[in-house]
């Protein structure tokens, strides 16, 4: 345990300058600053390759056009708050809310990390101009492996996180 714990911190004081600001790629937006906000989904792509198992691959895909009559629900909004701390809002036709989801997020780089009690989901996020681009390799016909290309953009609907 102590080990893990100095590797940790080795790992921390390496992402670290001079200054104490992480290390960024020039052009790169600061996640961690651009972040907070409400983000709600507006399009969904997913390449699910060898699906359950077997050699064959579809690709499941929703822009916000069809958000609503494919999955009878409103998109999905994220909240990322200051302090690390997240929610996932679900919402139905008559804007009542059916489920939200809790955790936290870090950054490190272009990577996101978000963490609930059940599941931990990385994601390589691009901003521009309010909208985010989340791309990962995932699970997504539960198969057992992570190989499903995952594509999800988000536009800023608020700078507000209460």
């Amino acid at each position: 345990m102590k080990r893990l714990l100095l590797l940790l911190l080795v790992l921390l004081a390496a992402c670290q300058n001079e200054g104490g600001q992480s290390t960024q790629n020039a052009g790169q937006p600061d996640l961690k600053a651009e972040l907070p906000g409400t983000w709600e989904a507006i399009s969904l792509r997913v390449k699910v390759n060898s699906a359950y198992g077997q050699d064959s691959s579809f690709v499941f895909e929703v822009n916000e056009q069809q958000w609503v009559s494919r999955y009878g629900v409103q998109p999905v909004k994220t909240v990322y708050q200051p302090d690390n701390k997240y929610r996932e809002e679900y919402y139905g036709m008559n804007d009542s809310l059916l489920n939200q989801a809790r955790g936290i997020w870090n950054v490190f780089g272009d990577t996101l990390m978000m963490i609930t009690p059940s599941e931990t989901n990385q994601y390589i996020v691009s901003l521009s101009e309010g909208r985010s681009e989340f791309r990962a390799l995932v699970d997504w016909d539960e198969d057992g492996a992570a190989d499903d290309e995952y594509l999800r953009v988000n536009r800023l609907v608020s700078l507000e996180t209460e």
